[in-house]
């Protein structure tokens, strides 16, 4: 919906006044705006069913907090710089279990920041980190480095 109404925008060559996107401020001069009978109960719509998205974003965020909060691991976890509970939440949520893994470096090569290494002969080649893996681990934490 969001998208939605960026497009709409520029297809009007309109820019939101805030810097950022569906800011209180933007929100109120978007409304504010007149686009005609259609357009504007279509940008209403999708305003509306943005903000019950963001309510119901909250609310589960709320519950994983809640969630958090009492589990001894994820406590100890978070204690890494860089690494929030939402963050502790979804390594554990995809891993299961550490167990599963037979030490660091199968973990690190499951997950996907392994360095690749080619050896071809006498040479041997280190690369930054594999393709393979789990993307949505990788991500999250190329992340945490980035923050920490």
């Amino acid at each position: 919906m969001k998208n939605r109404i960026h497009s709409f925008l520029d297809k009007h060559g309109l820019r939101m006044p805030d810097r950022t996107p569906f800011s209180k401020k933007n929100i109120t001069w978007l409304k504010e705006q007149s686009f005609g009978f259609m357009e504007d109960a279509i940008i209403r719509s999708d305003l509306a069913i943005s903000e019950a998205v963001d309510e119901q974003v909250k609310l589960i965020e709320e519950k994983i907090a809640a969630l958090a909060v009492e589990d001894r691991q994820v406590r100890l976890l978070m204690t890494m710089t860089g690494v929030g509970y939402f963050i502790v939440m979804r390594l554990l949520a995809e891993i299961c279990t550490i167990y599963r893994f037979s030490g660091d470096k199968k973990f690190s090569s499951w997950i996907g920041i392994a360095q690749g290494i080619h050896k071809s002969g006498e040479k041997t080649r280190i690369g930054g980190i594999g393709r393979p893996g789990n993307r949505r681990l990788r991500w999250v934490m190329v992340r945490c480095a980035h923050t920490a």
